[in-house]
């Protein structure tokens, strides 16, 4: 993760935490990839700075390597509403961890 001013950050990088208007209303959510359109409302709201997770300008056509931990995931959060947004944030950022330590690293117990 690092910390980059608004002004550097490229299209294809991951928020690293949730993005907020100074209102408190949530622009973005962690792990959203992204796009010139979100870093040209970013820059209307006044954000200077901003999270990312960084990634190669190849990868960013690629789909994240967390999309095989989607099943996993599922199973895990069986038992939860995957429509609320917490757990959405929660499952969008268990996918990004998973993805950089590999699904099969995950204890869980059942």
């Amino acid at each position: 993760m690092t910390d980059n001013d608004a002004e550097e950050v490229r299209p294809g990088s991951l928020l690293a935490v949730n993005v907020h208007a100074a209102n408190g209303h949530l622009l973005l959510e962690a792990g959203t990839r992204l796009t010139v359109k979100h870093l040209r409302m970013l820059k209307a709201h006044g954000i200077e700075r901003i999270s990312t997770i960084q990634m190669a300008s190849d990868e960013a056509n690629e789909p994240p390597p967390a999309a095989s931990a989607q099943p996993h995931l599922l199973e895990l959060f069986r038992h939860t509403n995957t429509d609320h947004p917490f757990i959405r944030t929660l499952m969008r950022l268990s996918e990004l961890r998973l993805g950089h330590t590999g699904a099969g690293s995950c204890q869980h117990d059942h």
